[in-house]
């Protein structure tokens, strides 16, 4: 019982850890030395991993709390798009595009697929 307690608490600090450097990631100014992306759009590619991956862990700690799938992929949403807000106000020299937006939301609909199906197959 114990285990169960702990591993949930992990999940959680594991989960606000991500949250907070992928906030970290999202909001800091762009590098000073611009590097060449290895392909065209390549920043819809980081958004949409980097969301899938934090789709999966919101909802796997979600299922842990016993808290409802739908909280999780909302709070995933609204954060996707809180980031992208705060990009187009800052004057860091970042700005907000429509683009990323979709891709952090296609991102966390693969995660919420990918969670769903390997849930219904235990």
């Amino acid at each position: 019982m114990k285990w169960k307690i702990r591993n949930r608490t992990f999940l959680l600090v594991l989960q606000f850890s991500m949250t907070a450097f992928w906030s970290y990631l999202c909001l800091r100014p762009p590098a000073e030395v611009a590097r060449q992306p290895l392909f065209p759009r390549e920043d819809l590619a980081h958004h949409f991993f980097g969301f899938f991956l934090h789709g999966i862990l919101t909802l796997q700690t979600a299922r842990a709390w016993r808290r409802p799938a739908h909280e999780a992929i909302a709070f995933c949403l609204l954060f996707g798009l809180s980031l992208e807000g705060l990009q187009g106000f800052l004057n860091w020299g970042r700005q907000a595009e429509v683009a990323d937006m979709i891709a952090n939301s296609m991102g966390v609909g693969l995660a919420c697929l990918v969670f769903r199906t390997s849930s219904s197959q235990k």
